[in-house]
């Protein structure tokens, strides 16, 4: 996990978190279903402690009724302090606000409902036949051939809509199997 500040959202696990929590709401999936979702896709015993801190501070902030109670616990209990050992004082204190301030949150009355914005999607930045490299460095690929080496894209634009094309060096194609459907050629 990469971690910049204190606040909830000032890591990695929490901004994918909150990213898919509130895209799954703005696209009109019932909060029970996208709240089941989320839990099933990041929910682990590395990351719980941020996970229910992330969940409890949207539900909050969006005025969504659900259990917060293994918030609070973590909260009570100082789960996430092991994950700041070693940290300096001041970084210490600051998260000590943190955990204070989220528990008055949920234990204030609820906000009234609000409506989850959907997302602003952006213009494509690339024009028609740019070619985009970009580099494999995943540690899930760190044992595989293609590990560090480059994939190029290529931008086209069939029937009026963008999508990318996957260009690979011919003497190693990648297998098919390891490219999302809209990437194959």
């Amino acid at each position: 996990m990469g971690a910049w500040g204190a606040s909830i959202f000032s890591n990695d696990i929490a901004l994918d978190i909150k990213q898919e929590y509130q895209t799954l709401l703005a696209f009109g999936m019932p909060e029970d279903e996208a709240y089941q979702l989320v839990k099933k896709s990041f929910l682990t015993e590395d990351d719980d402690v941020e996970f229910w801190f992330t969940m409890a501070a949207l539900q909050h902030k969006y005025g969504i009724l659900m259990p917060e109670e293994k918030a609070l616990r973590c909260i009570d209990e100082g789960s996430d302090e092991l994950m700041w050992e070693g940290a300096d004082k001041r970084d210490l204190k600051a998260r000590e606000k943190v955990r204070k301030d989220l528990k008055e949150k949920l234990l204030a009355p609820p906000l009234p409902r609000k409506k989850v914005p959907k997302p602003y999607m952006q213009k494509p930045r690339w024009q028609v036949g740019d070619v985009i490299a970009s580099q494999i460095v995943c540690p899930t690929f760190r044992d595989k051939w293609y590990f560090d080496k480059y994939v190029l894209y290529l931008v086209k634009v069939p029937r009026g809509r963008f999508y990318w094309h996957i260009t690979a060096p011919p003497s190693h194609p990648l297998p098919n199997h390891a490219m999302s459907p809209f990437l194959r050629a």
